[in-house]
């Protein structure tokens, strides 16, 4: 597929998205059609549209940010995790770094979320619908102080004064927990299953369950298999997390991007793949070969006609992160990966 086929501007998107953070929505079929629930959503065509997609702001930032533990955070690279004052529920806050935006990654994200829950039976700890709240002092000095990371800190901070922050409330996942990510989790599993886990029967019918949804999800939706990571508790529960990877990373630019696809996937089904067979005969030996990596490459090398979607555009909106190459020069197979998970995701029957 010519690269160039990649830049092509398309017709405009005449939907309308409006999200509220203080609305705990979820999303539900009804008639074929995706319908969020507890959020504003208005439909005026086939696509969701972030050309108009817009976060709804805290109106008291001061009275929001002085219920949340601050000083106890944790963070990865681009945003932290902040526990609120009700017990089990935290938000995420993202970084606002000059020329830093995850209105729409996050705003996709929550639909990537509603999305898999419903349609594909995976778990996820999203709260409601993501929204915004300016950071304001003294509390983003909490925040900065608390966000040690030393590669942030070089390039100004984590967090900057009056500026707003994107948010979105979470459930906290349920103690103990593990973490799983590609090639590396199977001991970790292991000891984790056999160190942690009271209740064997009950964990291994609901951890058969969750690792089908979760294939099914990966079949669905490959990119989850890049940056794979899940979180695990102690009944079997699979939670699906950190979802907004499927639209953000280096590895998106990199050039030699379909081999490291094909070897993320086919190790990350690999894993699933003898998750799902120690659930039902116990201990197993992992697959070898090429379990499916290299046919989806094929498949989205021959999807030019993505070009011509609606949601191409979404994707050529999302820029990125601390001056990454915006996805408009992205090459064209994660583009055309990305077009075709947000039209799965928005996809509702045209208005008559």
């Amino acid at each position: 597929m010519p690269n160039a086929l990649c830049k092509n501007l398309l017709l405009g998107v005449t939907l309308v998205v409006g999200v509220s953070i203080f609305a705990a929505g979820r999303a539900r079929r009804r008639n074929g059609a995706l319908e969020v629930v507890g959020t504003k959503l208005r439909i005026s065509d086939c696509f969701l549209s972030t050309n108009s997609t817009t976060l709804d702001t805290v109106s008291d930032p001061d009275k929001f940010l002085s219920s949340l533990d601050l000083d106890g955070i944790q963070c990865g690279e681009y945003k932290c995790l902040a526990r609120d004052s009700e017990p089990g529920v935290g938000y995420l806050i993202s970084s606002n770094y000059p020329d830093l935006q995850f209105d729409v990654e996050t705003t996709y994200s929550w639909i990537l979320a509603e999305y898999l829950r419903n349609e594909l039976g995976a778990k996820h700890l999203f709260h409601g619908a993501p929204g915004k709240v300016l950071l304001v002092s003294p509390h983003v000095d909490q925040l900065r102080n608390s966000s040690h990371i030393p590669v942030r800190r070089r390039r100004g901070g984590f967090y900057r004064a009056d500026t707003e922050a994107v948010i979105q409330r979470v459930i906290l996942a349920p103690e103990p927990f593990l973490i799983l990510k590609h090639g590396e989790s199977w001991k970790r599993f292991k000891y984790f299953y056999r160190e942690r886990v009271k209740n064997r029967t009950e964990f291994l019918q609901t951890f058969k369950y969750d690792v089908e949804s979760a294939i099914r999800a990966v079949e669905s939706f490959p990119l989850l298999a890049m940056d794979f990571q899940i979180i695990l508790d102690h009944r079997g529960n699979i939670f699906q997390f950190d979802l907004d990877r499927v639209f953000l990373g280096g590895l998106y630019e990199a050039h030699n991007f379909e081999e490291l696809f094909i070897k993320s996937y086919n190790m990350v089904m690999s894993q699933l793949l003898r998750f799902k067979r120690f659930a039902l005969v116990g201990k197993v030996q992992p697959d070898r070969g090429d379990l499916g990596g290299k046919s989806v490459i094929m498949k989205y090398n021959h999807s030019s006609n993505l070009q011509f979607s609606p949601a191409f555009e979404i994707v050529r909106s999302m820029k990125g992160r601390f001056g990454d190459t915006p996805k408009v020069d992205m090459p064209c197979t994660p583009t055309a990966m990305m077009t075709d998970l947000v039209e799965t995701i928005t996809r509702v029957p045209c208005s008559n």
